[in-house]
């Protein structure tokens, strides 16, 4: 058997042998395997429950998992809790058929089966903040390596020449530097202030230009509809990033 999480009492609302499978109600991969469960286990021994739901939360309390952040699936049966891929395993033990033959995966270490497990697991809001965020750290990252550090573009030249510091190239060097530093805080998920950091950047770079070279505005690509661009991925990345701040 898969190994469990042990509770010192058994699980409330459950009667005694009973198995319940919680699973995320807004995570499209959840529902398929819920669907999956509904299909295959003729003899209804297993109940569903999502994690949303007053039944769903009260056992997430007795296991001591979040309550607010559970993106995943659990299986809870008397004592003992599964969660992630060994949840799947111990589904599959109870299903009929050939399913419990997929039990021969778990030689894989349980830390890779939950890797691989998480990956696709990924709700749509999780996914919609790491995309906000790998976009973000790429336009920190290329503006400050291609225009700054690898080469000083003509744009850069200007804004320079704007603020009287036409031979102060250090200047920009700096910058660069700065940028490759805000690109790689954006992609620690822990931290939420970077984004705030990085707003506060593309609005104070767009005020600079408007006021110091306003010419600027007109071009392809200005700084008006790649700044107001990395404010809204900003904003998409502050809005979901629903338990980031302490997932691990």
């Amino acid at each position: 058997m898969p190994a469990a999480l042990k509770r010192p009492t058994p699980a409330p609302l459950l009667a005694p042998g009973e198995t319940v499978l919680l699973f995320d109600g807004v995570c499209k991969l959840c529902n398929g395997w819920a669907k999956f469960v509904i299909r295959h286990d003729r003899h209804q021994r297993i109940r569903l429950a999502t994690v949303q739901s007053a039944q769903g939360q009260a056992l997430l309390a007795w296991a001591g998992l979040p309550l607010a952040a559970f993106d995943t699936i659990a299986v809870i049966r008397d004592q003992n809790c599964w969660v992630r891929s060994a949840a799947f395993f111990e589904i599959t033990r109870q299903l009929p058929g050939a399913w419990p033959l997929l039990r021969v995966l778990r030689i894989c270490p349980q830390g890779l089966r939950d890797w691989l497990y998480d990956r696709p697991a990924m709700n749509r809001l999780r996914q919609v903040h790491w995309l906000a965020r790998a976009s973000l750290a790429f336009i920190f990252a290329y503006h400050g390596l291609v225009p700054k550090l690898l080469l000083l573009s003509p744009g850069e030249q200007l804004l320079l020449q704007a603020h009287g510091l036409g031979h102060a190239a250090w200047l920009s060097q700096i910058a660069g530097v700065a940028e490759l530093v805000l690109a790689a805080l954006l992609l620690m998920p822990s931290l939420a202030w970077p984004l705030l950091v990085a707003a506060g950047v593309l609005l104070g770079l767009l005020v600079d230009v408007a006021v110091m070279q306003p010419s600027m505005l007109v071009d392809a690509f200005n700084p008006v509809s790649l700044n107001v661009a990395g404010v809204t991925l900003c904003a998409v990345a502050w809005a979901s990033r629903q338990g980031h701040t302490s997932d691990s």
